[in-house]
């Protein structure tokens, strides 16, 4: 083709000369110039794929203003791309550009080895590099371009689960970040409470388990908490603590319940002598006032996290039961400008009430909260362990199904009843941690992974 490039411009500068003198009222400018100037796509197609409410998949279809990826021009490299990829599911082979150059511009055809007129009304294929010539009218100078549109090969909203190493604890208990690992504590067999780890970056490798021997068998390793570079447990009325989860202390301190810690408020809550209590140093506690009926003290989430409107202010909400044969979860909270604890009432009849199952497990994740676990009932109807994703928008106030394909638990852990633990970590990915040998799962909505 490069041999016959001399010719063919020849070729196209003879016929646009002509077309120009045909009637010998317009003049003819020769210009030796062959730069390309700039490159856009318009109107860019959409395609995505979603539930229907009969639980069929349908196919959506919408357009992007393609003003909003522009492209680059690397003059030196005779190269054209854009840095932000056009969105996933966007169709890069029916695609119309707009193209502004010093001279004529041509896109290289495969199929045909013809150089084509490129025209802004005409739907051209990108799904593969493309060759762009811009030609000089005079016809003795060019310069051709690499041309590549990049799309995005994920969904950026899409919750991707991977599944990864099975956990050396058969029953897991408690998952939590501390240090710069994920530990995992629980029961064996024969009832021990075991201790492993791994990294929360690259491969998931858990250590070998170890059994604990300095915390009693009667800790509520369920409700540990990590507060100022320490794990903390209460076992038989008593507040226990660790810096690596080996190696526990007793601290002397009456305590029959931890609720919450806040890294950002500098606090942990517990029941301390049927008060709720709080403490900056993990030892001293500060009564604010008895504990409230129906106050969850069971299979609680804790979670705390700064306001959106004032991140100077946290938020602390805590979901769970207030007893083991309670058939609902009770939801309660308090800003760190207030005092006491208050009760958030559920809106509307029961169907947006936060699921009654159990295990409970309750993660703000994405701005969200997330809620899974066990069996139980959501709005009168029966659930399996695993069956449905909560969302909640409004921190617990009302709960919906997650909707569509895009967030949504593995598949495979459905009517699973294993035991598990759940945890979020520093790199913005849930973790499933079963027992059981059911494999360990984690997952992030791929948005929140880009790096």
């Amino acid at each position: 083709m490069k041999k016959n490039l001399a010719t063919y411009l020849l070729l196209c500068t003879a016929l646009l000369f002509s077309a120009c003198m045909e009637d010998g009222s317009e003049e003819f400018e020769i210009n030796y110039y062959t730069a390309l100037r700039s490159f856009g796509v318009d109107s860019v197609i959409v395609y995505s794929t979603t539930k229907l409410s009969d639980g069929s998949d349908t196919t959506l279809i919408k357009y992007v203003n393609g003003d909003n990826y522009p492209f680059v021009i690397d003059q030196k490299a005779k190269t054209v791309y854009n840095p932000d990829s056009l969105p996933y599911g966007a169709d890069p082979a029916k695609l119309t550009v707009n193209v502004t150059s010093d001279g004529v511009a041509y896109l290289y055809n495969d199929s045909t080895d013809v150089y084509d007129l490129i025209s802004s009304s005409d739907t051209l294929d990108f799904s593969s590099a493309r060759r762009l010539l811009v030609a000089a009218t005079g016809g003795m100078y060019a310069q051709e371009y690499t041309v590549t549109v990049n799309v995005h090969q994920v969904d950026p909203e899409k919750l991707q689960w991977e599944q990864l190493q099975l956990s050396p604890i058969e029953k897991p208990l408690r998952l939590i970040e501390h240090n710069g690992k994920m530990m995992l504590f629980g029961n064996n067999a024969q009832g021990a409470l075991l201790v492993c780890s791994t990294g929360i970056d690259g491969a998931v490798e858990w250590s070998e388990a170890v059994e604990l021997t300095t915390l009693p068998l009667a800790a509520d390793v369920a409700a540990m908490l990590s507060f100022n570079g320490a794990l903390y447990a209460t076992a038989d009325g008593v507040l226990f603590s660790s810096v690596d989860g080996v190696e526990w202390n007793s601290l002397g301190v009456s305590a029959s319940a931890l609720l919450a810690a806040s890294v950002e408020d500098g606090k942990m809550w517990a029941v301390v002598d049927g008060n709720i209590a709080w403490s900056a140093d993990g030892e001293n506690f500060t009564a604010v006032e008895a504990l409230p009926a129906g106050f969850p003290t069971r299979n609680v989430s804790a979670n705390c996290y700064p306001l959106a409107t004032n991140p100077f202010i946290t938020r602390y909400l805590l979901i769970g039961y207030p007893s083991d044969e309670a058939a609902a979860p009770t939801m309660w909270g308090k800003l760190s400008t207030e005092e006491k604890w208050v009760q958030y009432e559920h809106l509307g009849d029961g169907s947006f009430d936060c699921p009654a199952i159990k295990p409970l497990n309750v993660l703000r994740y994405d701005g969200r909260l997330f809620a899974f676990g066990g069996a139980g009932t959501m709005a009168g109807s029966e659930v399996k362990a695993f069956e449905y994703l909560y969302l909640s928008g409004d921190n617990g106030l009302t709960w919906k199904e997650s909707a569509g394909i895009r967030v949504q638990l593995p598949e495979e852990l459905e009517g699973s009843a294993a035991p598990f633990a759940v945890a979020v970590d520093g790199n913005n990915r849930i973790w499933i941690v079963s027992g059981d040998s059911v494999p360990t799962w984690r997952g992030g909505i791929n948005r929140l992974l880009f790096r």
